[in-house]
């Protein structure tokens, strides 16, 4: 089973969500017309599996009220279909969004979810214009492991309500985080990106 995480949330359009999420599904169906697609709607929470039969089922918009669309909870949706009873175990996940995930631990979940065998593809959706934006992050240019480090994170100032510039908040990360690349073009779905498998 494929498995097409949508994120509803208020950063992502439903204009612009739609037409992406009924040609990925398109696609998907013309490479293997036997796939089977489920469909994960998201937010700050994970809606139930739904069964997509065609690309027209996959892009209905469903209630959007339970799914708290104020976040975006990506690891959730991933959690969810590595682990949903009432469907198939998935053979690969599409995730739609704009990748700005505000809540749960969305490294983990995919890194979880790739070690497990399933295949983790990206496709970006555009964000809504009035979504606001990082301008910077500033940190120190030097940290040892394990070293307390403070993070500012500055607004966009062309952004809606961020214009003056100013730190909007301070985030200690513990421990000095590690760099690593964990994404790929697919070569047969060049616009989706794979994360490490």
């Amino acid at each position: 089973a494929v498995f097409l995480l949508a994120d509803r949330s208020d950063s992502i359009p439903a204009a612009a969500l739609q037409p992406v999420l009924e040609e990925t599904a398109a696609e998907i169906l013309a490479m293997n017309p036997a796939a089977e697609l489920h469909v994960i709607d998201f937010a700050g929470r994970a809606g139930p599996a739904r069964r997509a039969e065609s690309p027209a089922i996959a892009a209905r918009t469903p209630s959007l009220a339970a799914l708290v669309p104020q976040a975006t909870n990506l690891a959730e949706a991933v959690r969810r279909a590595m682990l949903d009873q009432d469907a198939p175990r998935p053979a690969a996940l599409v995730i739609l969004s704009d990748g700005n995930a505000t809540t749960g631990d969305t490294a983990r979940a995919l890194e979880g979810a790739a070690s497990a065998g399933v295949a983790v593809l990206w496709r970006t959706v555009a964000a809504a214009p009035s979504s606001p934006r990082l301008g910077e992050v500033l940190a120190p240019a030097r940290a040892r492991p394990g070293q307390q480090v403070f993070e500012t994170l500055r607004p966009d100032g062309n952004r809606h309500g961020q214009t003056n510039g100013r730190p909007h908040g301070v985030t200690p990360a513990h421990p000095v985080p590690k760099a690593k690349h964990v994404g790929r073009v697919d070569p047969e779905l060049l616009h989706l990106r794979r994360v490490r498998r």
